[in-house]
């Protein structure tokens, strides 16, 4: 708004002053609605976000709780771990299995002949034809660039190659070049072809399909072998996922003739883990929900939702979706109390380890399934809030509104501000017109008086 600059000599007073206080007295109950409106909308949409930050914590900490796997976790125990180690999915069920480790998995090497002049040595010109598996590639040299290490380079940098490694190896009788394979076992063989150019690259061929033309040393490719309870196994890698159904044996070492143990077990502890996680991260929404919905009765102090409708509603669904039984399952528990946990006096969820250690040990697989079921814990916790947190849902649409109110309230303040500024411009003007005629009859009233006074004395 404009200062006013105003002696007021006819009243006697300051216009400017005048005008100001009769503005501020007319807007102050205009500015004091917009205030608390703003105020109880950001409170609100502050409260929102954090209940929809909370809520979407929670949602994205149980997606993976929905299969009994995440729960149902097994050790896998090896009793010489210099030979294997082990790791264990709910498949596999308690117990224990005699392995063998016969062999071990190798990669192929194919080794050239000794070139005289080593690194520098020219080989040949055409092209070398690489196949490993189910993959190939082409490998051009050019005149000129036909060396031993030009042809270890290009190997190395060929478009599609991603089973083969090129090296040179020197010796005293001059250098090797390698050909390895990177990848274990037999399906992983590397076969080299050449065709075109000044015949030079024939000095590096491997192909079993044409023994006679080979002239790279071959130190075979060996696939890993195990023996899982007196039965044979073999594969490509010493990763062996295919012996027993979600048993994995990560060979070490070969030992053939000896057997040792992998122990399958339940692992308690790491179900406990995850178990108390999920409960520190539901009470972390828990916590916020209550916090919402407080009310201090010694200082009057009232959470930012107290008595909403939605907040109400959405704090109640959540207890009742850890409350009530699970009916899908297929265990002998159906409850989170039956297993040991509970909620104390401020909605919060406290754990018993001695209870839930002793209904883990007498039906493993049947708490996973408490919450992984259809009707599950975890499944009814994010079905529900994952339905709650959509775009189109009322935690979303009333943030909109909220946001649309402050959006009005701010062009409701411009077109207050606009009309106090009218406000005052009239004030002005009047009181400016008032202060003018005071004037002109403070002046009538000296004339007057002098003339007066003048008549008196003649």
């Amino acid at each position: 708004m404009a200062t006013i600059q105003s002696s007021g000599l006819g009243l006697g007073t300051d216009i400017s002053s005048l005008v100001s206080q009769l503005v501020a007295a007319e807007r102050k109950p205009l500015d004091a609605r917009i205030t608390r409106e703003q105020t109880s909308a950001n409170t609100q949409i502050s409260a929102l976000g954090s209940l929809k930050s909370s809520m979407s914590y929670l949602r994205d900490a149980v997606a993976g709780l929905r299969t009994t796997s995440a729960f149902a976790l097994r050790t896998a125990t090896s009793s010489n771990k210099d030979v294997f180690t082990a790791t264990a999915t709910q498949e596999v069920p308690a117990g224990s299995y005699d392995v063998e480790v016969v062999a071990l998995a190798t990669a192929q090497k194919l080794t050239s002949q000794a070139f005289v002049g080593g690194r520098t040595a020219v080989v040949g010109t055409g092209t070398l034809t690489v196949s490993y598996g189910d993959t190939s590639f082409d490998v051009d040299i050019a005149a000129g660039h036909g060396t031993l290490a030009e042809i270890r380079d290009a190997i190395n940098t060929a478009k599609g190659n991603s089973g083969v490694t090129a090296s040179i190896i020197n010796e005293s009788g001059g250098s090797r070049l390698v050909l390895t394979a990177r990848n274990t076992g037999i399906e992983n063989a590397v076969r080299i072809t050449q065709s075109g150019g000044d015949g030079g690259l024939a000095a590096l061929v491997f192909d079993p399909a044409d023994p006679g033309a080979n002239t790279l040393t071959e130190t075979a490719a060996k696939d890993s072998h195990v023996r899982v309870n007196g039965h044979d196994y073999k594969g490509p890698t010493n990763s062996v996922t295919g012996a027993v159904d979600g048993l994995t044996l990560n060979l070490v070492k070969a030992e053939a003739g000896t057997e040792y143990t992998v122990t399958i077990a339940d692992d308690v502890d790491g179900t406990i883990t995850k178990i108390k996680k999920f409960v520190t991260d539901f009470n972390s929404l828990a916590k916020v929900l209550g916090s919402l919905q407080s009310y201090n009765a010694t200082t009057g102090k009232a959470g930012a939702m107290l008595g909403d409708a939605y907040v109400r509603g959405l704090h109640s669904d959540v207890r009742r979706m850890i409350s009530d039984p699970v009916t899908e399952g297929t265990g002998s528990y159906t409850t989170l109390a039956s297993i040991g946990i509970t909620t104390d006096s401020t909605g919060q969820l406290v754990v018993d380890d001695a209870k839930l250690k002793v209904a883990l040990g007498a039906d493993f697989d049947g708490i996973a399934s408490m919450f992984a079921a259809s009707d599950g814990i975890a499944t009814r916790i994010h079905t529900k809030l994952d339905a709650a947190l959509k775009s189109d849902a009322q935690l979303a649409t009333r943030t909109d509104t909220l946001n649309d109110t402050l959006k009005r309230l701010e062009k409701e303040q411009e077109r207050i501000d606009s009309r106090m500024e009218s406000v005052e411009a009239r004030y002005l003007k009047q009181f400016t017109a008032l202060d003018t005629l005071l004037v002109q009859m403070q002046s009538t009233s000296s004339f007057l008086t002098q003339q007066l006074g003048a008549s008196s004395k003649g």
